[in-house]
C-alpha cells in the first residue's frame, strides 16, 4: 500500500483523542503546521494558541496539574524546542505528564545552514520517560504501524510513570495543502496495573515512634480522612503536601523537639527547608522512602529502604500497624506541644513587627478565603508562606519546586487557573514577576486569578541566606536591586490593579482585590528590603531564645 507520503499528523491526533487527551497547546509556527491543523480540524480537542514557548511550556505544566490529565504541547523546529526545556524539566521533578511534540526539518538538513535546523534527538535527555522520533509522512503501511504502535506507546509511558514524553516529527515541504479528513486510527488501550497495598510494615518497623516526613504532593482528600482516624502519628509536612492535617510547622518546630524517633517514613516531593532537611539529616535515624517509581532518592543521606506503593495505600497501611503498635505518648506530645509553643511565638513576635514582608504574609494567611488554590513562586515566597501554614484554611498549594526556577511561576498559575473553578492565587516576588511578564502574552486569561506581586525591590532572598548577603557584590550581580512597578505592565495587558504600601492600604484594598472580576487582577505590595530581610533574621534569633 502506497501512501505518497500522505502527513502521518492525522493519525497522531485522533489516537491522542482516543486516549483521552483534552487540551492541546500550540505555539505558532510553519514547520509545525502539519501538527497544527491536524489538531485544530480535529474538532474534538480544546486548543490553546500562546505564542512564547518558555510560557507555553509552564503554561501546559500549570493546566496538567489542574485537570491532572497529560496535555500536549506543540511547537516549530529550531530554538522553539529548547525553549519548552525549563517547563519540561520542571514537570519530571513533579511527575506531571506532558506529550511535548516537536517539529523538526528533515536531517538531511542539519549543519546544512538551513533556518531553524538543529539537532532535536535528545534534547530532552535526563528531563523525559521516553523519546519518539517519527517521519511526518507515511509511504508504506510499515509507517503507519510505526507510528500508532508509537504515539500508543508513548501516551502509555506517559500515562503510567507520570512524566513528560517527547515526540519529534520531521516534515518536508508541502505543509499546508494536506488533506485533514477524518481518519479512523489504532488505538492501544492500557491497563493500569494495581497498587499493592499488602505491605506488612511490622517486618519494616522494629521501633515504636514512627515519624511522617510529606514533601511536595497533589490533593489527596482520602489522606486526610486517614489521618483523621489517627491523631497519635507525628505527621510533618510543609503547606505544599496538602494535607490539612499535619499539624507541624516544617520550619519552624526544628527548635523544641530533641527527642529522635526510631524511624522517619519519607513520602511525596521535595521539602522547601533546608533548615528541615539539615536537621533530619543530623538524626541519624534510618529512612524508608514511599514510592511508586524505581528512582533512588536519599533526600536525607539514610535512606535504607525503598516502599514501591502509592501514597494514599502507605498511610492506610501505616495507620493500621500504628494502631496495634502506638507510639510512646511522651513522643508525640512532646512534637505537638513544639508546634503550640512555635505558634504563640510566631503570634507573638508578628504582632509587634514593622511593615515588612513578614506582616504581609501573616496578612495574606489569614485573609485568602477559604478553599482557595495558593501557588507561591521561587524564591521568598515559597518559604515565607511555611511560617504561617497553619492560618491557611482548606487552600490548595502548588508551586515549582522540582527545578526550583523563578523562570514559569506566573505561566504555571495562569495555566492552572484556566482550568480552575476555584479562587487562584499567585504570591510572587517582583523579580520573578518580571521574568515570566510573557505569562499574560495568550487569550486564556480567567478574573478567578489574583496575583500578588510584593515588591522589595529585588532578589531579598540574597540578604536574608547566609553567603551572598555579606558581599560586596550582593546588589549588583545577586539581588539586582530595581526600583520600578508594574502599573504599566498591568495597563498593557489589560488586568485590573492595585498598589498598596502599608497594613492600612493592604486591609482597605484587599476585598476588592478578591471579589470575582472578569480579567485577573493584581496586587503590588511595597515593602522596605532592608527592614524586610533584618525582620526575617530577627523572628528565627527570636524563635531560638
Amino acid at each position: 500500500m502506497d501512501f505518497n507520503g500522505q502527513k502521518s499528523t492525522p493519525y497522531i491526533a485522533d489516537i491522542l483523542h482516543q486516549q483521552g487527551i483534552e487540551h492541546v497547546i500550540i505555539c505558532p509556527g510553519s514547520r509545525n503546521a502539519p501538527l497544527t491543523l491536524a489538531f485544530a480540524r480535529h474538532g474534538k480537542f480544546k486548543c490553546l494558541s500562546v505564542i512564547d514557548e518558555r510560557s507555553a511550556g509552564y503554561f501546559a505544566l500549570g493546566l496538567a496539574q489542574s485537570t491532572q490529565n497529560p496535555v500536549v504541547l506543540i511547537c516549530t523546529s529550531g530554538t522553539a524546542a529548547l525553549n519548552f526545556a525549563p517547563a519540561v524539566a520542571e514537570a519530571y521533578y513533579q511527575n506531571v505528564p506532558l506529550i511535548v511534540i516537536t517539529a523538526d526539518r528533515p536531517e538531511s538538513w542539519i549543519h546544512q545552514q538551513d533556518g531553524q535546523a538543529i539537532p532535536q534527538r535528545n534534547i530532552y535527555n535526563g528531563f523525559i520517560a521516553a523519546s519518539y522520533f517519527l517521519k511526518g509522512e507515511l509511504y508504506h503501511a510499515d509507517d503507519l504501524w510505526f507510528t500508532q504502535r508509537s504515539i500508543n506507546e508513548a501516551f502509555g509511558v506517559a500515562k503510567s510513570t507520570s512524566l513528560p514524553i517527547h515526540i519529534n516529527c520531521t516534515f518536508n515541504e508541502p505543509l499546508y495543502n494536506e488533506d485533514y479528513s477524518r481518519i479512523k486510527a489504532n488505538t492501544i488501550k492500557f491497563s493500569m496495573p494495581l497498587k499493592s497495598v499488602d505491605i506488612i510494615w511490622a517486618e519494616i518497623l522494629t521501633g515504636k515512634n514512627v515519624m511522617v516526613i510529606l514533601g511536595q504532593l497533589p490533593e489527596l482528600p482520602e489522606l486526610d480522612l486517614i489521618l483523621a482516624a489517627k491523631k497519635s502519628l507525628v505527621c510533618i509536612g510543609e503547606n505544599l503536601s496538602n494535607s490539612q492535617l499535619v499539624f507541624y510547622n516544617a520550619s519552624e518546630s526544628r527548635f523544641f523537639v530533641k527527642e529522635k524517633p526510631d524511624h522517619i517514613i519519607n513520602i511525596g516531593g521535595p521539602i522547601v527547608s533546608k533548615q528541615l532537611k539539615k536537621y533530619i539529616s543530623s538524626l541519624d535515624v534510618p529512612v524508608i522512602r514511599v514510592q511508586t517509581n524505581d528512582q533512588i532518592v536519599d533526600t536525607f543521606q539514610n535512606t535504607k529502604m525503598i516502599v514501591k506503593m502509592d501514597e494514599v495505600s502507605a498511610f492506610r497501611t501505616l495507620v493500621h500497624h500504628c494502631d496495634m503498635n502506638p507510639c510512646d505518648p511522651e513522643f508525640y506530645n512532646n512534637w505537638m506541644n513544639s508546634t503550640s509553643v512555635a505558634v504563640e511565638k510566631r503570634n507573638a513576635f508578628v504582632g509587634a513587627a514593622a511593615f515588612s514582608d513578614f506582616t504581609v504574609y501573616n496578612f495574606i494567611a489569614s485573609s485568602i478565603p477559604e478553599r482557595s488554590v495558593i501557588h507561591l513562586a521561587n524564591s521568598t515566597p515559597v518559604r515565607y508562606a511555611q511560617i504561617f501554614n497553619d492560618l491557611y484554611k482548606s487552600c490548595a498549594f502548588f508551586s515549582n519546586r522540582g527545578t526550583s526556577g523563578i523562570d514559569g511561576s506566573t505561566s504555571t498559575a495562569v495555566g492552572f487557573a484556566y482550568a480552575s473553578d476555584r479562587l487562584n492565587f499567585l504570591i510572587s516576588g517582583d523579580l520573578s514577576f518580571q521574568y515570566d511578564a510573557n505569562a499574560f502574552f495568550n487569550d486564556h486569561l480567567k478574573g478567578n486569578l489574583k496575583i500578588i506581586v510584593i515588591n522589595n525591590s529585588g532578589g531579598n532572598i540574597f540578604r536574608v541566606i547566609d553567603g551572598p548577603r555579606e558581599l560586596a557584590e550582593r546588589n549588583d550581580f545577586f539581588e539586582t536591586s530595581r526600583k520600578h512597578e508594574f502599573s504599566n505592565l498591568a495597563k498593557h495587558f489589560k488586568l485590573n490593579y492595585q498598589r498598596v504600601s502599608s497594613i492600612q492600604e493592604l486591609s482597605f484594598a484587599w476585598p476588592e482585590f478578591i471579589s470575582i472580576s472578569k480579567k485577573p487582577s493584581v496586587l503590588e505590595i511595597f515593602t522596605d528590603a532592608e527592614i524586610s530581610a533584618d525582620t526575617f533574621k530577627e523572628f528565627y534569633k527570636y524563635l531560638q531564645q
